[in-house]
């Protein structure tokens, strides 16, 4: 499965509103051992093309909010549900993977604001980890 997953990669953004039509499609598509087995579905293939294996950028798996609220981590998945799946295809298809993991990241760093920080040192860390994530960006796709 990883040869067929690298070959949709290879083949780039072009391809994503094509790809978009099978996100929910729940049939088994491969294994892995991580800290145990697991088994993942069509649609968790189609989302490692999507997001190029960067699923995430924030450095946590749930944080503290002003509110005491959703502190989850924010994933390329809520990045596809807020941008709408179909219109962010369309304009993911002409986008390099650089310009897309920057959308990404910037639409994090606003979702972030919005949430809140509980004080400014939390903010200045959670900002802190999307900048240097986007650095990592540039130096990935710039090899």
């Amino acid at each position: 499965m990883e040869t067929a997953i690298q070959k949709l990669r290879e083949l780039g953004p072009l391809i994503y509103p094509e790809l978009i039509k099978h996100l929910g499609d729940k049939r088994y598509s491969y294994s892995q051992i991580v800290a145990t087995w697991i088994n993942h579905d069509v649609d968790d293939a189609l989302l490692d093309v999507l997001c190029d294996d960067h699923y995430m950028h924030s450095g946590y798996k749930w944080r503290e909010t002003p509110s005491g609220g959703n502190g989850f981590y924010l994933s390329f998945a809520d990045y596809l549900r807020a941008r709408g799946i179909e219109k962010w295809a369309q304009w993911a298809s002409n986008k390099t993977k650089l310009e897309i993991q920057e959308d990404f990241i910037q639409w994090c760093v606003l979702a972030e604001e919005k949430r809140g920080f509980k004080d400014e040192k939390q903010r200045q860390q959670i900002l802190k980890t999307y900048q240097d994530a986007r650095a990592r960006m540039i130096k990935e796709y710039s090899k």
